[in-house]
């Protein structure tokens, strides 16, 4: 574009330092703005102020983004800490007073002694398989622990078991499946002795002239045996255990425990 500007000659040579003081002097060399130079077209003008601007470094820069760590370890299930159950402490206890034994039909009482059992020894997580075995590639020892965990949980079951129940769990390689083998044998039964002990307690009768406190301590005994049934007496609470009292009194005592029902 023609805007009336004839550019000048430039000529390019050698020129040192000292000549260019010898021959402008060190005034207008130390201070180059008192040169009164031609600025050029203003097109000329802004693009060689938009080049210097470009060339210099901004002073507000934004920050550099902060390094991204990509050597951090994935955490997966795999890779959780399971330490042994022997250095966790437990109370030393193996056994309880009595072993499951169908015969004796007390998978009710037996199944709570021993979760008491596995909570004192810290093993119920493997009892209700909340731990899941680690893949031993890439956790080598919390698999091995896990193992020897499993293992023995396992045989806290089979030292409270009766040799005749063991046949439920032969050939279980899981703690878990033991339990669940074994609960699914006998917790079926459950409503029959509940259903049993039910009319049992029912049954405590009182006549004219019995002793009253001592008819009332048996039937309180067989009530707390229908209370171990926690899957069956939702409806067993205060209010029908005063039923329950009412109607193995004579009904001479009805004056007596009407306002009670």
């Amino acid at each position: 574009m023609d805007n009336g500007y004839v550019p000048k000659p430039v000529f390019q040579a050698t020129i040192t330092d000292e000549d260019l003081r010898g021959a402008v002097g060190d005034d207008l060399i130390d201070n180059p703005n008192a040169l009164n130079l031609d600025p050029g077209p203003p097109a000329l003008q802004t693009a060689m102020a938009g080049t210097q601007t470009s060339q210099q470094p901004s002073s507000a820069s934004a920050p550099a983004p902060a390094p991204q760590n990509t050597s951090a370890p994935v955490v997966s299930q795999t890779a959780v800490a399971v330490p042994l159950i022997m250095k966790g402490g437990g109370s030393g206890i193996t056994k309880i007073k009595e072993t499951l034994e169908n015969k004796k039909n007390n998978w009710t009482t037996w199944s709570k002694s021993m979760m008491t059992l596995f909570d004192l020894n810290d093993i119920v997580d493997f009892v209700v398989s909340r731990v899941p075995c680690p893949d031993k590639t890439h956790n080598p020892i919390g698999a091995k622990n896990w193992r020897f965990n499993n293992a023995y949980t396992k045989l806290y079951i089979d030292n409270n078991t009766a040799p005749s129940e063991k046949v439920h769990t032969q050939g279980c390689t899981m703690a878990h499946k033991m339990w669940e083998n074994l609960k699914s044998m006998y917790k079926s039964t459950d409503y029959m002795v509940y259903t049993d002990q039910l009319k049992a307690t029912l049954e405590i009768r009182a006549t004219e002239g019995t002793h009253i406190p001592e008819h009332l301590s048996k039937l309180k005994k067989s009530w707390d045996k229908l209370t171990l049934f926690s899957d069956h007496n939702k409806f067993m609470g205060d209010t029908f255990f005063k039923r329950v009292i009412a109607q193995s009194l004579p009904r001479s005592w009805n004056a007596f425990t009407n306002p009670f029902v």
